[in-house]
This record gives structure tokens, sequence and C-alpha cells, in this order.
């Protein structure tokens, strides 16, 4: 049945909107994603560049843009909307953007001027083991991450691995549902710059 204890509570378990597993060139634009697991998911099996995300919304979506595997993301993710939450499992993992690739490719990735509404974990999660990963955050919204929880560390931006360097310019950084557990930017990199942000109530960043 179409109810919470139904199809909705599969989709949101199950389901992706896109999934792209290899790519010369995409434009995903101006599109509502609602109730997902995963809104673009690219489960890449090799190289997923020129990605272009812009202006869509992400509503209790878990993972907005997911990419993952073991190919490489390339592109740029601007001027979206992201929630990503589950109301009716408020337990359940989730980010707004997830990029855990680890293809041995080298990745250019630039999030600006996005909105991140809500998360259960971080808002922004980095990982995996490529050559070389240059990532770019201007002007984005960074707003209650960590809801729910209790213990543990979560981040607005979290990025890892050692050939990855972060350039963060601007941006409000607002970890108003867990203050204790919001941290502002962690994590373990080869580089990261950061110029002109604002934090509250966070925290720390380190």
């Amino acid at each position: 049945p179409a109810t919470e204890a139904g199809s909705r509570l599969y989709m949101r378990a199950n389901s992706s909107a896109i999934v792209i597993d290899w790519s010369d060139g995409v434009e995903i634009i101006d599109n509502l994603f609602f109730g997902y697991l995963n809104g673009v998911l690219c489960s890449a099996v090799d190289l997923c560049q020129f990605m272009n995300i812009t202006t869509n919304k992400f509503d209790q979506v878990r993972y907005g843009v997911n990419a993952t595997g073991l190919g490489a993301f390339d592109g740029n993710i601007t001027a979206n909307t992201f929630n990503a939450f589950n109301s009716q499992d408020t337990a359940a993992q989730a980010r707004c953007i997830s990029i855990t690739t680890q293809k041995s490719a080298l990745e250019s990735i630039t999030i600006v001027g996005n909105n991140f509404e809500l998360s259960t974990e971080d808002l922004v999660f980095i990982s995996g083991a490529v050559p070389g990963r240059l990532v770019i955050l201007d002007g984005n919204n960074y707003r209650s991450w960590a809801a729910f929880k209790s213990s543990g560390v979560y981040s607005a931006v979290n990025a890892s691995g050692n050939n990855t360097s972060v350039q963060i310019t601007g941006g409000i950084f607002t970890g108003q549902n867990a203050s204790a557990y919001s941290y502002g930017v962690s994590g373990s990199l080869n580089a990261i710059q950061i110029t002109g942000a604002t934090f509250i109530s966070c925290l720390r960043s380190t």
C-alpha cells in the first residue's frame, strides 16, 4: 500500500531515482526528488565525468547525490536544496552529498551555492583512495547536521583522503540540532583552506 508502512517506506530504504554507471557528460537540472534512498546515484564502474547537477530539490532523500564504487566522479553540484532526512526512521544514515569513489583517476569536484537544510549524519562526506582529488566548496549554507544524534562525531563537511585537497570559501555553518556532536569541518586530508566562513553553534572545526 502507498503508506509510510508500505511503498513509501520501501522507496526510502531501497530506491534510486537516477542511476549513472558510466558517463561522459550528463546534466540533471531542475528536478524534484522526494522520498528516495538515492536521488542521483553514480555507482560508477568507470568514470562519471563532466557531471552537472544543478537547481534540483532533494526532499527526504537520504543521499541526495551519492557517488560510490570503483569508478570516479568529476563535475559540478550547484544551486541545489538538500533535505537528507527520513521522517519515519530518524536513526537511518543520511548525507546530502556522499562521495566515496575508489578509481585510480583524478577528480575535480565543485560544490557551489547549495542549501543543505538537514541530515542525520554529515552534510557533505568525501572519502576514498584516489590519486588526486580537488574539491571546491563555495557559498553554501550548512544547517542542521547530526540531527537526532546523541553521540559520535558528525560534520557539515567531513573530508578524508591522503590525496584529497579542499578549499572552503564563505558559507554559514549552523549546527543547531545537536551542537555537542556537530563539528563544522573535520577529516584527514592532504590540504585544506578555509576563508570567510561563519560558524554558529558548532562544536568546533578540526
